[in-house]
């Protein structure tokens, strides 16, 4: 199961990549983000050949993903127990744009009059 999680996960990052690359303008920064990512990956195998057996990698993985949920869980907890502070720094970040554009049109009302 842990290599089909780890297969779809790779999957889906470069689906993604595929998709934010795909621009023929940016071909040069895809070019650049591959050989990044080869040198990461490289280096990655050579410290974790050096330091862990292979049957660890999968140990470090379900440790890895199981973090990673209790990270997303404790987030989506604090979200929730704060949603209403939340809200209101939301809304006073709303009204604060809706006051500078409002300004900037005047502005620009202003500056067309004179």
């Amino acid at each position: 199961m842990e290599k089909t999680v780890n297969a779809t996960l790779h999957n889906l990052v470069d689906l993604a990549t595929e998709k934010l690359f795909s621009n023929s303008t940016v071909e040069h920064a895809k070019d650049k983000f591959y050989d990044v990512k080869d040198k990461f990956n490289h280096t990655k195998d050579k410290y974790t050949s050096k330091y862990f057996k292979k049957e660890d990698n999968t140990t470090s993985n379900v440790l890895l993903y199981t973090g990673l949920a209790l990270a997303a869980a404790g987030a989506a907890y604090l979200i929730y127990k704060n949603r209403e502070a939340i809200k209101d720094q939301i809304a006073g970040a709303v009204d604060k744009v809706k006051d500078l554009q409002s300004q900037y049109m005047g502005e620009q009302e202003n500056a067309s009059r004179v």
